[in-house]
């Protein structure tokens, strides 16, 4: 049995393309149920598969998604007929079964498998099926974007849809390059494939193998396409021929504001593709950030997804929810607690990370974000920073923030140290402000196009004392300020932090540290209030027309709405989570030793306050 892929994106016509090889003589093209993406991207999150238990439960998940209402195919499973299919954790195998199977149901001998966001999971994709192919579908994304906006299964509207299609082009353009070079890809275009479909297919057979036949344009006649098509409102076309002159629909129904947005956010990558700007250079000329900002943040209120109940969401969110140790680390993490593993995790480092200094945790940072692809500066669309003073409950804002995951990696990006350890990881002497930014935006910009940073005023400070200026630098969207009541207490943390340089709960304090912290004194405490009496009066006065909102700590913390975390997701443009759990991101790092001797320096203070 022959096995081949689709390469595609939503709202790409990858559909249609399907269904025109299913109507093929020798090729199967099944309706996608999305089994591999569930199998491919949450598989390992099962536990050991080789555990019969847990083996019946992956059978279970996958008679599920081949008998839901998502989509029809020829054959129906039973639990009997996945059992036999192949030998306790063998996926690989199982896999190809699965699609033989429906594939011999419709008396053919080749596949063709439509699957989403394979860029994601194509090591699995060549690992279980060595030999296949790969068709590589792409869409203009001004008719993606508009595609997108018009379907209520996706939230919000152009800009979304925008970001997504540059998003998945970059991701997939470094794996199919290699294919293609490979003789194993082919690059299609949605436009070409419609208007000229008899030429096209030609490619597509021969780089399966297959000899062309005009029947691939009678797909619609197809009873199963039919039915498909009747079921799934997103699939109506398909019951239908194809339409030659099906694009451009951008041209009349989006105004010209709207096009150039699309273009300001896709330019680079769309120009690779073939497709050419068509807004005029005074209307590219005026696009900026914030346009794009203030039109997602309106479309994300006005296009919200219909709820949906679908069964391989349902399963790939609950194996999020429930990931294992890996069986190499289960006797190492037996000693940790549910509690220690959430928040070391959320603060980017791995759970049970433990580091002897705040030197060697600021370069495992960096050496985190290394391992990321590098973005297109085009595609953070909305920058935000998270200005305070040190000691105030930012990291922990943050590390909520990173968590979930949409609102990129804010840390303390511009501190000084963090510059310098990213020039030793690097292996060079230093480096260029400007470079180091661009760098850091490219790698900790999340997918959904936002890059957020957290730096202190004093580090502002010792920027401009270098000639330079962060707002110069990088255009922010939006500024908060984090702001803590508690003076005392976070005079208290300051100093203990400096004599100790334990800045994160992810660093040991040594012994010699320990002496430090129990040696300080109420003027140790009193020398670092009054420096942040003074940070806070920068913030008052210098950044006072940079700063949109200001947050303060003790309120984020009571505040069971989360109204500072649902301005910064509105403010992005971005729909607030359901599942958002703040609290799990909290670290605890004074001890009772600590806090008592808080409570003493505020008795004095109130003392010495009354004496005068």
């Amino acid at each position: 049995m022959d096995f081949h892929f689709l390469i595609a994106t939503e709202r790409s016509g990858s559909n249609l393309i399907t269904k025109m090889l299913d109507a093929h003589p020798d090729v199967c093209g099944p309706a996608p149920l999305h089994i591999l993406r569930v199998v491919a991207m949450e598989f390992h999150k099962y536990g050991d598969l080789n555990k019969k238990k847990i083996w019946q439960q992956f059978i279970t998940d996958l008679l599920a998604l081949t008998t839901s209402e998502f989509a029809q195919w020829n054959k129906v499973f039973t639990r009997i007929e996945l059992e036999n299919m192949a030998a306790v954790g063998d996926v690989p195998t199982l896999c190809r079964k699965i699609y033989e199977a429906e594939a011999k149901a419709a008396g053919k001998k080749t596949l063709f498998i439509k699957e989403l966001w394979t860029y994601r999971y194509l090591s699995f994709l060549q690992w279980v099926f060595p030999e296949a192919n790969y068709v590589y579908l792409v869409r203009d994304p001004r008719d993606m974007a508009l595609s997108w906006r018009n379907n209520q299964t996706h939230s919000g509207g152009i800009v979304a849809g925008a970001r997504q299609w540059i998003y998945d082009q970059n991701q997939t353009l470094t794996n199919f390059s290699a294919l293609e070079k490979a003789g194993r890809g082919l690059l299609v275009r949605y436009e070409d494939l419609v208007s000229n479909s008899p030429k096209e297919l030609n490619r597509i057979c021969d780089l399966l193998g297959i000899a062309y036949t005009p029947k691939m344009l009678d797909f619609h006649k197809n009873a199963l396409t039919k039915a498909n098509a009747d079921q799934n409102p997103l699939w109506k076309n398909l019951a239908t021929e194809v339409i030659a002159d099906n694009f451009h629909k951008y041209r009349s129904e989006l105004d010209a504001q709207e096009i150039a947005i699309i273009e300001f956010i896709c330019s680079r990558t769309m120009q690779y593709f073939g497709y050419q700007p068509e807004s005029s250079k005074n209307i590219s000329a005026s696009v900026s950030n914030k346009d794009v900002t203030a039109l997602h943040s309106m479309e994300a209120k006005k296009y919200r997804p219909k709820p949906q109940v679908r069964i391989h969401d349902r399963i790939q969110s609950r194996l999020r929810r429930a990931m294992p140790v890996h069986r190499n680390f289960v006797d190492g993490m037996a000693a940790v607690s549910p509690s220690q593993v959430k928040a070391s995790a959320s603060n980017g480092v791995a759970p049970n990370s433990r580091f002897q200094n705040t030197n060697k945790l600021l370069q495992q940072r960096v050496k985190d974000i290394l391992k990321n692809d590098l973005m297109d500066l085009d595609q953070a669309t909305f920058k935000y920073a998270l200005i305070s003073t040190p000691r105030c409950g930012s990291s922990m804002f943050c590390d909520i923030l990173k968590g979930t995951e949409k609102l990129g990696r804010p840390e303390e990006w511009f501190n000084l140290r963090r510059i310098r350890a990213y020039c030793q990881v690097m292996g060079i002497e230093n480096v260029s402000f400007s470079k180091y930014v661009e760098d850091i935006i490219r790698r900790t910009t999340s997918s959904t196009g936002v890059f957020g940073v957290n730096f202190h005023v004093d580090q502002y400070q010792s920027l401009l004392q270098r000639n330079i200026d962060i707002f110069n630098v990088v255009k922010f969207d939006k500024i908060y300020f984090l702001e803590r009541e508690d003076k005392v207490a976070q005079a208290y943390s300051l100093a203990k932090a400096k004599v100790s340089d334990v800045w994160s709960s992810n660093v040991v304090p040594t012994p010699a540290a320990q002496k430090k912290i129990d040696a300080l004194t109420y003027d140790d405490v009193q020398a670092e209030m009054a420096l942040i009496t003074r940070w806070n009066k920068v913030a008052a006065t210098d950044l006072a027309d940079k700063i949109d909102t200001t947050f303060q700590y003790e309120t984020v913390l009571s505040d069971t709405s989360q109204s500072s975390f649902r301005q910064i997701f509105s403010d992005a443009g971005l729909d607030f989570p359901d599942d958002f759990k703040p609290l799990a991101a909290r670290t605890k790092q004074s001890g009772d030793k600590d806090l008592r001797k808080i409570e003493a320096i505020k008795q004095r203070l109130a003392k010495e306050a009354s004496a005068s």
